[in-house]
């Protein structure tokens, strides 16, 4: 065994994770190896100056009472968020229907050529060939004819 993997053997020969045949690859390389040998030493005196973990003590019902919390939280969603959403919802089509139908206002008081520049940038082509009462029938309406 090299030093290499004996120093990767160290930490898990602490912890007591190793098999039977890589402790004893180990040890006898520790015995041949001062260096590895001193390293395994270090290794254990630090942890045996360590105190041990131990788990805080917690009430039998702690976790109970967090899942409870949590569903509690769950359904109580104040109408507020809701009514706001839906007003910010209606707000934002209705500014931007405004804003859309303002923008082609002046541009279709303008040039030809910007006509044609308004209708490739807000891409009107799309919605040109849609059915009565489809989405593109309501867009080009509120556009005021676009």
């Amino acid at each position: 065994m090299d030093c290499q993997k004996a120093k990767r053997l160290i930490s898990l020969y602490t912890d007591g994770e190793l098999k039977e045949n890589q402790e004893k690859e180990l040890i006898a390389h520790t015995n041949v190896c001062q260096q590895c040998r001193k390293e395994m030493e270090l290794t254990m005196k630090v942890l045996e100056e360590l105190p041990a973990y131990r788990p805080p003590d917690v009430s039998p019902y702690f976790l109970e009472g967090i899942k409870a919390k949590i569903a509690q939280q769950r359904k109580t969603v104040p109408a507020y968020a809701w009514v706001s959403l839906s007003i910010t919802i209606i707000f934002s089509f209705i500014a931007g229907a405004l804003l859309g139908n303002a923008y082609w206002i002046q541009v279709s008081n303008s040039e030809p050529a910007s006509v044609e520049e308004a209708k490739s940038a807000l891409k009107l082509e799309a919605f040109e060939n849609y059915t009565d009462g489809s989405m593109g029938d309501l867009y080009n309406k509120v556009l005021g004819g676009a």
